[in-house]
């Protein structure tokens, strides 16, 4: 079977559009070429030899330019992103704590599977039914809903101070 240039370009568009997805979903390196197709999260190299690393039960993983993809899961891709993806599964990540393009495999490695396989920082967030937010088109009250635990706090300190 051949690639689906169709998707690919969807794909790539998905990716440009959106800022949260021109990065990796785990450790923020620019231009990620790689994702998860029952995730909704785009992710570098490197962060997705981790993914294949766990299993196809928790994370199924596709080039976006190499491998070929189905309508549907263009269609997760498009719906998710990595904006509620992260809302979901970093939901109670602190700020400061993650990984860089710059860590080793190895903590990556420690990262990913505390992320993906103990769902660490997993939080059933409410999230918009309708689209994916873009940068600057989600009001700050809703946008508050998709913020880590640290981020909801410095938000509610800040609104405090102003009153």
């Amino acid at each position: 079977m051949h690639a689906s240039t169709t998707a690919h370009r969807d794909l790539a568009k998905i990716v440009q559009s959106n800022k949260y997805n021109k990065k990796c979903a785990d450790c923020n390196k620019s231009n990620p070429t790689w994702a998860s197709t029952n995730l909704g999260c785009f992710m570098c190299l490197e962060c997705s030899g981790i993914h294949r690393a766990i299993g196809v039960h928790i994370t199924k993983i596709k080039s976006i330019t190499l491998d070929k993809w189905h309508p549907h899961e263009v269609e997760f891709m498009r719906s998710m992103g990595n904006y509620k993806h992260n809302a979901l599964w970093a939901a109670f990540l602190d700020a400061g704590i993650g990984i860089r393009p710059t860590s080793s495999m190895r903590e990556r490695d420690t990262f990913i599977r505390l992320k993906y396989e103990r769902k660490k920082w997993w939080s059933q967030v409410p999230l918009p039914k309708n689209k994916q937010p873009e940068e600057d088109d989600v009001p700050a009250e809703q946008q508050e809903q998709f913020l880590t635990a640290a981020q909801r706090a410095k938000v509610r300190r800040e609104r405090a101070a102003k009153e």
